[in-house]
């Protein structure tokens, strides 16, 4: 494997040129994602009548419901917009996004779900099972897309096999982010519409190295 400076690295040179492209696509994706989550916090205002008047009928729908169907597919499509920009040096990050993650909906929507699912039954028995599932399944939304053709089954054993051996390595280099995240935290999330992309980015680089080593797999 490499290093985590060389990961980064290759994570800074694919986003050279392409900022404000990547800080778009942070804003739209999180922009989606809030207004998703905020939609409980509005109905439960003191004034929800106000709020629901104000609002296209679609917002009537229960919040849950709108974030099981399309956080899952958003999830999907930012990881793999950001592999594409390292693998390929595709900028359409936006569009890619949107594109990667609504492509074979169903099937991703499934494995988000059954991810979710094992990870939370981890952290209900113990704290650490839970931390090295969510490692061990963490390349996920990368399978999902790149090879849709793998049943779930072989999807989450794809990943748990590529991983083996070093779900250590990538939490070291997501820890890497510490003070970086604490300066997006700083500047009241300001920062985080570079962090986003720049951690995206990175992961992908890894990504792509494992999946050099795991050829075959």
């Amino acid at each position: 494997m490499k290093s985590n400076s060389e990961y980064k690295d290759t994570a800074l040179a694919a986003l050279k040129g392409n900022w404000a492209e990547a800080v778009l696509c942070t804003v739209v994706y999180l922009a989606v994602v809030t207004a998703l989550a905020a939609y409980p916090i509005m109905v439960s205002s003191p004034f929800p009548i106000l709020f629901r008047s104000s609002l296209p009928y679609i917002w009537g729908l229960p919040a849950s419901l709108l974030m099981f169907l399309i956080l899952p597919a958003l999830s999907t499509g930012i990881y793999n917009t950001f592999r594409l920009l390292v693998e390929s040096g595709d900028n359409r990050l936006t569009a890619n996004m949107f594109r990667e993650g609504f492509r074979d909906y169903f099937h991703k929507l499934l494995g988000f779900v059954l991810y979710g699912i094992i990870v939370a039954a981890g952290f209900a028995l113990l704290v650490i099972p839970g931390v090295i599932w969510a490692f061990a399944y963490s390349m996920i939304p990368y399978i999902l897309d790149e090879e849709p053709e793998l049943s779930l089954f072989q999807t989450f054993r794809k990943s748990r096999l590529m991983m083996k051996g070093h779900k250590l390595d990538y939490f070291w280099l997501c820890l890497s982010f510490i003070g970086w995240a604490i300066l997006s935290v700083i500047t009241l999330g300001v920062g985080y519409l570079w962090l986003m992309p720049y951690v995206q980015s990175t992961s992908a680089a890894f990504y792509e190295d494992l999946k050099g080593l795991s050829a075959g797999i």
